[in-house]
């Protein structure tokens, strides 16, 4: 949720996905939603980090951590304790959760890239053009 808008995910057939990326917007019942791309970041579930996946990560193993505290023992099911993100070090969120302030880094400077990024095509009179994409 930002803004007081809330975020929703679909997952549908590619040809059907690109018309609706191609207008950018649908509408649920009365109301004009926007589309846009899910930014997904590679996640590795041996060190809990981001950039890489867990075949091509050879440092500590964190993969017996719970998920919502950081610690040995048990799993997040049955998980008492307050949220410890084992991530970013920091306590009042989980580490599989939006809120991490490292993912939200990340998926941030994606979606800057997206928007910078630059295409290049050639229009009838045969002129190159650069259009920005998302």
């Amino acid at each position: 949720m930002r803004n007081g808008n809330k975020a929703a995910t679909i997952k549908t057939e590619r040809k059907f996905a690109e018309e609706l990326l191609k207008t950018g917007k649908i509408r649920i019942g009365w109301v004009q939603c926007q589309i846009r791309k899910k930014i997904q970041i590679t996640r590795c579930f041996r060190c809990l980090g981001y950039g890489h996946r867990t075949g091509e990560y050879q440092g500590e193993d964190k993969s017996d951590l719970c998920i919502k505290c950081g610690k040995r023992g048990h799993v997040a099911r049955d998980c008492n304790n307050p949220p410890y993100c084992a991530t970013c070090n920091r306590d009042g969120h989980r580490a599989d959760r939006m809120g991490c302030p490292t993912f939200r880094k990340l998926i941030n400077q994606e979606s800057r890239r997206r928007a910078n990024r630059r295409t290049t095509y050639r229009n009838g009179d045969g002129l190159q053009d650069s259009v920005f994409t998302n």
